[in-house]
């Protein structure tokens, strides 16, 4: 690993344990096993780090959500899929998550971040806008569709740290079933299920 990749990965960790403003240049510095100015080859200030690394987490986490998915295909199997890569994406780097979720939060998110993000996740407002021009989904912001239905990956996660349940493929086939189910307008059909 290269010494920018790895002062990354250790501010990475840092950020989400000591939050933005506890967390100084020299301590990443001094983890990553460099001198101080030596952080500066690489980044010009800790603010374009935290960005960078923002960014980056965006990425993996859309290039996670969206592997092995026709976004063309507005029908269950592919919402399904995405559900399924998502869930795996958070138990496989909860980090990326955990600093999506603070930057996210911070003062540092922009609204130049905030378009950034929105043109990455394009393609999913672009799935669920086609099925309410379909009327299969349900009519409102696509935003607010993928709050009922994507982001329970999410929730299903979170509450899997607090209670004791297993979370089994079947019970994942469930939860990716009834949040497909919340966006259909008419959730007891099968509609969708085979486009």
């Amino acid at each position: 690993m290269d010494k920018r990749t790895g002062l990354m990965q250790v501010a990475m960790r840092l950020f989400i344990e000591q939050g933005f403003h506890g967390c100084s240049v020299q301590e990443m510095a001094r983890h990553a096993g460099m001198a101080t100015g030596s952080f500066y080859r690489y980044f010009s200030s800790k603010e374009e780090l935290i960005r960078q690394l923002y960014r980056n987490s965006m990425q993996h986490i859309c290039d996670i959500v969206f592997q092995h998915v026709d976004l063309e295909r507005t029908c269950f199997a592919s919402y399904r899929q995405m559900w399924f890569n998502g869930c795996q994406g958070i138990q496989n780097h909860a980090d990326v998550m955990l600093f999506k979720d603070l930057y996210e939060r911070s003062p540092f998110f922009s609204a130049e971040d905030r378009a950034w993000t929105r043109q990455k996740w394009q393609p999913l407002d672009d799935f669920f806008q086609r099925g309410i021009d379909q009327g299969l989904f349900r009519d409102m912001p696509a935003c607010l569709l993928g709050a009922l239905s994507l982001a329970t990956v999410q929730c299903v996660q979170h509450e899997h740290k607090f209670y004791d349940f297993e979370l089994t493929d079947s019970l994942k086939e469930h939860m990716a079933e009834a949040s497909w189910q919340a966006i259909l307008v008419s959730p007891s059909s099968l509609s969708g299920r085979e486009q």
